[in-house]
């Protein structure tokens, strides 16, 4: 039912001169749609992550982690659907 994903994921080291130790990143995102079998109805959904890793000595770890996400669904389908009362 009209579905579609995407995904990327980029890591690696950062190498700088003043940097003491070392320190490496990652970023990551997704992105999917997808519709329903019901009539008017889709959804979209999006992630994104930042990732920092700093180990300036071996007895030392730092790790800085930020996340967003997002989630939207329009339209009509069972969940929006309600029974007129008294019926079953």
């Amino acid at each position: 039912y009209d579905f579609f994903r995407t995904q990327s994921d980029l890591t690696g080291p950062i190498n700088a001169d003043w940097i003491p130790g070392q320190l490496n990143y990652r970023l990551a995102g997704a992105y999917e749609t997808r519709g329903h079998w019901t009539d008017f109805r889709s959804e979209e959904t999006e992630y994104w992550t930042a990732q920092l890793d700093y180990h300036p000595s071996k007895w030392l770890s730092i790790f800085l982690e930020y996340q967003e996400g997002y989630n939207r669904i329009d339209g009509i389908g069972r969940d929006a659907a309600t029974q007129p009362a008294g019926r079953p």
